[in-house]
């Protein structure tokens, strides 16, 4: 009796290990594939307005849904793991918080400054596209 239940623990722990490395072995893979997503985005819930700067052109939000949009649209900077920065930013877009707190996020064609970090982005050209023509009359901002 005592053999079955020292290999149901082996059993357990062997089960356990394998998760773990199946685990692992997913997030390397995932990041590889889609990049890492930013994190520490606003909910739209939480945001009151967004200002969005390029250049001399300046946007604010202030309708729940287009708020909502670019809360979302954030969702497209998914970086390069351990890469820098490649080029200056092109626009600004400042999350209004409704408890006064300012979030800002800097992006250009190939890259995102988010909370004081720069990184090369995954998906080149993607956010600062739709952006500048949803919401800039721009057909690129590069």
């Amino acid at each position: 009796m005592k053999k079955s239940a020292v290999n149901g623990k082996r059993f357990a722990w062997n089960l356990l290990v394998s998760l773990l490395i199946c685990s692992v072995i997913t997030v390397i893979v995932g990041v590889w594939m889609n990049g890492v997503p930013l994190t520490g985005v606003p909910k739209a819930e939480t945001v009151e307005a967004v200002t969005i700067l390029c250049g001399e052109r300046r946007v604010e939000l202030t309708d729940s849904e287009e708020i909502a949009l670019m809360v979302n649209a954030a969702n497209l900077l998914n970086y390069k793991p351990f890469s820098a920065a490649e080029d200056t930013p092109a626009l600004s877009v400042t999350y209004r918080q409704t408890d006064g707190a300012e979030l800002t996020l800097e992006a250009s064609g190939a890259s995102v400054w988010w909370k004081g970090k720069a990184h090369a982005l995954h998906e080149r050209e993607i956010f600062v596209d739709i952006v500048s023509t949803l919401y800039l009359d721009l057909p690129e901002v590069a």
